[in-house]
């Protein structure tokens, strides 16, 4: 019985016959009543093929046949061997079906007795099916298994490598220091042989565990993404960017280069979740996409936009407003619709991301979209929490103050919800969002405020103390700054380099005392990339850039910008003066002829 339906399976793993054929298929529910019948007389091998076979066929045993195979699995486990428990184990992992807690216990009983002779592929899958089925090995089986990857380490191949870390991270937990040092010694000497799905589990097992590859181990990683870059699938590239990101550390140059190729190639094929970590991925090592994959990246959006759930859209448009790249018309429009579909079911942080994306874009949303996030915002309200709440209220007054888009029903109770935190849970860029929103509404939209907003009332000490903290503390001024100051200099205008605002509220970079003029040398952080070329410059002011010029302007006679692109267009000293000559002088400033 067992040598049939086990021969079976076999034919079907070696593709002699199909698994999915009616006949394969009908074969064991066939047998199934001699399985209910022979059970009892089982030994350990027949129980393991038949658990196998059905596993391999990917057919479920009936009720009466699982119960019996259960039974004798628990009758037979003293006598089993490590190749018996491992494929018990598998098959139940790959039936997505756990051991009742008999059957169980003897299975960790034998585990720990045979885990000494496992050979590593047993032990990888052992490990594998511990970690599908979710469940943690018993004390007793944790550490024969552990003594296992210590002893085996040194003749795994990729695959149990991979498998035995995908394990521990889906498991959450750590290997102890041998095992570790096994699996990274493995993973160094296998890399060179691993395929794509081996890289990217063992990248994402390392980053899920929040544990950085040793410095021999990640140099041999990093060539096998090199290697495999050119046939990973969409979900590879995504998890090896993921991994990327989530240990903070940047892939080498050649690395990188093949996985912006493999993210060009694969993008088409990309799931919501997939397009949504890597565009994460990048935000978050500060990168921006070159310009194939942003395309690429940006055609993804446009294609799965419909599917996304309101995780994938909050990432998705937060992460290019991290990287200040601004969608291309059609993502736009495809984010705009899925913010209406998702907004019902989207938690605080995505609405709060969503729209603080939108603010730091400067992106304004049609009316549904605004409609669906204001009730978002309505319903997430009471779970908000300090860091939620300081970045909406922010993005809704700068959207007002930049964009003139109307401020909701629900502003007012959102400085009500402020005023009811308590300022030690506020960290220093909480407090400064929210003295920023307080001088934007005190000085640049209150006109289009009906009713009196009540502030907390630490707005003006601990909220302002971390505002001018960083005022004083941001004056480094740049080589580019010194430059520009010393031509002023240079052309007789009277100066002071990093002066701050009478309320201390702001510094500029360079104020001309006897003109009044604040002078602002803006480097590429104040420009968002509007462009899909790699080469044309960024030239549009981020909101918060246009935000200081609208408080400079409230304090000075005018405000003198200075882009770092007419800087570079400039080219020599000779050139680099008649340009600020020219600026001075188109700001009123009186610049002698001679200069």
């Amino acid at each position: 019985m067992a040598n049939i339906i086990h021969a079976l399976a076999k034919m079907s793993e070696a593709g002699k016959i199909a698994a999915a054929d009616e006949g394969v298929q009908d074969a064991p529910g066939a047998l199934e009543k001699r399985v209910v019948r022979v059970a009892p007389n089982m030994d350990p091998q027949a129980a393991a093929n038949i658990w196998w076979a059905y596993a391999t066929l990917g057919r479920e045993p009936g009720a009466e046949a699982q119960a019996a195979l259960e039974a004798a699995s628990e009758r037979v486990a003293p006598g089993m061997n490590a190749q018996d428990a491992a494929n018990i184990w598998w098959a139940y992992a790959t039936l997505g079906r756990e051991p009742g807690a008999e059957a169980r216990a003897a299975l960790e009983a034998a585990v720990a007795r045979v885990a000494p002779g496992m050979k590593p592929q047993e032990l990888a899958n052992t490990w594998w099916a511990y970690a599908k089925l979710d469940r943690e090995p018993g004390a007793e089986a944790r550490s024969a298994l552990e003594a296992g990857v210590v002893r085996v380490g040194p003749v795994m191949d990729p695959q149990n490598v991979a498998n035995t870390w995908w394990a521990y991270a889906t498991l959450g937990r750590e290997p102890g220091a041998e095992a570790q040092a096994a699996l990274e010694a493995a993973s160094e000497r296998v890399a060179p042989g691993m395929e794509p799905q081996h890289v990217a589990n063992i990248w994402w097992a390392y980053a899920t565990l929040g544990r950085m590859p040793g410095a021999e181990a990640r140099s041999a990683l990093e060539v096998a993404v090199v290697r495999v870059g050119p046939v990973m699938d969409a979900q590879n590239a995504a998890n090896t960017w993921w991994s990327y990101a989530t240990l903070d550390w940047e892939p080498g140059a050649t690395a990188r280069a093949a996985l912006e190729v493999a993210v060009e190639r694969v993008a088409p094929g990309m799931k919501p979740q997939e397009v949504a970590n890597i565009w994460w991925a990048y935000a978050t090592l500060d990168r921006e996409p070159g310009a194939e994959a942003r395309a690429a990246l940006q055609a993804a959006v446009v294609r799965v936009g419909p599917d996304m759930n309101a995780q994938d859209v909050a990432n998705t448009v937060l992460a290019q407003a991290t990287l200040r790249l601004m969608p291309g018309t059609a993502a736009q429009a495809a984010l705009e619709v899925a913010v209406v579909r998702v907004a019902p079911s989207m938690a605080a942080q995505n609405m709060a991301n969503t729209v603080f994306a939108h603010a730091t874009l400067g992106l304004t949303p049609g009316a549904s979209a605004r409609a669906a996030l204001e009730a978002a915002m309505v319903r997430v309200g009471p779970s908000m929490n300090a860091q939620e709440i300081s970045n909406t209220v922010w993005s809704l007054l700068t959207s007002a103050a930049t964009r003139s888009v109307p401020l909701p029903a629900c502003y007012h109770s959102l400085w009500q919800a402020a005023c009811e935190l308590d300022v030690g849970s506020l960290k220093d860029v909480g407090l400064r969002n929210l003295f920023h929103a307080r001088l934007i509404h005190t000085q640049l939209v209150s006109g289009d405020v009906p009713d009196e907003v009540t502030f907390p009332p630490w707005i003006m000490t601990e909220a302002q103390a971390a505002w001018k903290r960083q005022v004083r503390d941001d004056v480094t001024a740049s080589r580019d700054h010194r430059q520009l100051a010393s031509i002023i200099d240079d052309l007789g205008v009277p100066y002071v380099l990093e002066s701050l605002a009478d309320d201390g509220n702001f510094s500029v970079d360079v104020f001309l005392t006897v003109d009044d003029v604040a002078v602002e040398f803006d480097g590429p952080t104040h420009f968002i990339n509007t462009s899909d070329s790699d080469a044309a410059p960024r030239t549009t002011k981020t909101t918060k850039t246009e935000l200081r010029d609208m408080f400079l302007r409230n304090r000075y006679r005018t405000v003198l910008s200075v882009p770092w692109f007419e800087w570079a267009d400039a080219k020599g000293p000779a050139e680099k003066r008649e340009y600020v000559a020219d600026k001075l002088r188109a700001a009123g400033v009186t610049v002698p002829a001679s200069a």
